[in-house]
């Protein structure tokens, strides 16, 4: 990628909601409301870029649950490989394929 999630990420709100799936496939934990931190358990999430943060969001035990995560801890578990970008929307447009016309 030319740009880093981090990049587009810190990137105005607008131009960074971005929305994936990602797979945990390490030791990924998160600061609840109270007590010690809670493991996101393995397997499929959904993450969601907002200005300054990632929330992942995943079921357990029928129940859907989610996380916060600032920025640089996402990256670090990117980096880690903890959080796998499964499927990502591209972070430029594509660029229309050129036409080769016959009469050249």
């Amino acid at each position: 990628m030319e740009y880093s999630l981090l990049h587009r990420i810190n990137q105005p709100l607008e131009a960074s909601m971005l929305s994936f799936d990602a797979l945990v496939q390490g030791r990924v934990t998160y600061e609840g409301a109270q007590g010690p931190p809670s493991r996101i358990p393995l397997g499929w999430c959904t993450a969601q870029a907002h200005e300054g943060f990632v929330s992942l969001s995943w079921t357990e035990g029928g129940e859907e649950r989610a996380a916060v995560l600032s920025v640089q801890q996402f990256e670090d578990h990117l980096e880690a490989g903890s959080i796998v970008i499964v499927e990502a929307p591209p972070l430029r447009p594509r660029r229309a394929p050129i036409s080769r016309s016959s009469t050249d």
